[in-house]
């Protein structure tokens, strides 16, 4: 989102177990503003949040309650407003409770966010697998390219007419 815009946010809920009705009757009424929101920045480089949170107000970020439909008591659509003021720092944040949802990516600024979203840990054999494909990859690449650059090279005369091998010893 640029400086100064706004977005609105539906989020559906569904449960075939829990009575939504209850689940929601402690948000806020629609409309109220602004909803406490905390905001984890994440880290362009290694795709983790960073450790401090921000509520939304601080970070020039306000959400808002516009809209909570229920349709009967399994299913919820909560509309969400979403206004960034113009003196918002250009930074990446996880949305992580209602009314965005876990999992949300807001991006605040003109350039999008182009890191890796590191919310689970990695286990240690992926790690392995990676690396050994990237070997083969490149193992591959490098024979390929050394084969290349030592084919045989077509000899020229000074008129530019290909000599023959034959005519290479003799010379």
């Amino acid at each position: 989102m640029q400086q100064g815009s706004t977005a609105y946010e539906t989020k559906s809920y569904r449960s075939d177990s829990n009575n939504l009705t209850r689940v929601f009757e402690n948000y806020p009424p629609p409309g109220s503003n602004p909803v406490t929101q905390y905001l984890y920045q994440i880290d362009g480089f290694t795709g983790l949040e960073y450790q401090s949170s921000a509520a939304a107000n601080r970070t020039g970020v306000t959400i808002t309650f516009q809209n909570i439909t229920f349709q009967g008591i399994h299913a919820a659509k909560i509309l969400s407003r979403i206004d960034v003021s113009h003196s918002a720092k250009d930074a990446s944040y996880e949305l992580g409770t209602p009314p965005c949802g876990a999992g949300l990516l807001l991006t605040v600024g003109p350039l999008p966010y182009a890191g890796p979203l590191a919310y689970e840990p990695v286990q240690l054999i992926t790690v392995m697998i990676s690396n050994v494909i990237a070997l083969i990859g490149s193992t591959i690449a490098c024979f390929r390219l050394t084969l290349y650059w030592n084919r045989p090279k077509a000899r020229l005369d000074k008129n530019g007419n290909e000599v023959s091998s034959q005519e290479r010893s003799d010379v």
